[in-house]
């Protein structure tokens, strides 16, 4: 008895095998993508909802092509080369409602305005980059936001100015990694550490 087959396409990007009805894509660890220009054959994964880039060299040049796969709606960005004015591509994806920005410290209080595009993001992690209380606190309208991510080092967040950012945003979970959550105007945790 033979063994039906199938014929699975797939798509070389940057010098790795895709089968091209993949739903979530993502190189090796480390990955040092050669020609950014590749990434332009993500369109071709007609299915392609989550994109992973962690530790790879993704830059802003690669991160256009990325943002012209309209159907991603969860990007992982750690620790990556994108730039704040690299952020402005993600505008061009409507159902991002999930992005992963940490270990990016070239990420500054100046990216916040292309985050505030991305309306039907819920979850946003910024944990080890440089955006600050003052950044953190322009997300409060966002209203689709649900979870967000950080780490506190530096005194780059307060522990009253997060309280009355989680007042403002009641529907929005703050984990302030390694010392509790803030919801709703209150704290669950240990915040001395």
């Amino acid at each position: 008895m033979s063994c039906p087959t199938t014929n699975v396409a797939t798509i070389q990007i940057d010098g790795q095998a895709f089968d091209t009805t993949l739903e979530y894509f993502s190189f090796p660890l480390y990955h040092q993508i050669q020609d950014m220009e590749e990434l332009a054959k993500l369109r071709l994964l007609s299915r392609l909802t989550s994109a992973n880039f962690f530790g790879t060299d993704l830059d802003d040049r690669g991160l256009q092509h990325v943002a012209r796969v309209s159907t991603l709606d969860q990007l992982d960005l750690q620790e990556t080369k994108i730039t704040n004015d690299g952020l402005a591509h993600l505008a061009k994806l409507p159902l991002l409602s999930y992005l992963r920005l940490k270990d990016n410290r070239q990420l500054t209080n100046d990216c916040i305005p292309h985050i505030l595009r991305l309306t039907a993001l819920s979850n946003l992690q910024v944990h080890e980059t440089s955006i600050d209380q003052a950044g953190l606190n322009q997300l409060a309208t966002l209203q689709n936001l649900r979870d967000i991510c950080l780490y506190v080092e530096d005194d780059n967040y307060s522990f009253q100015a997060l309280l009355e950012l989680s007042a403002r945003m009641p529907q929005c979970t703050i984990l302030a990694k390694g010392r509790g959550e803030f919801r709703d105007g209150e704290f669950d945790g240990n915040w001395d550490r």
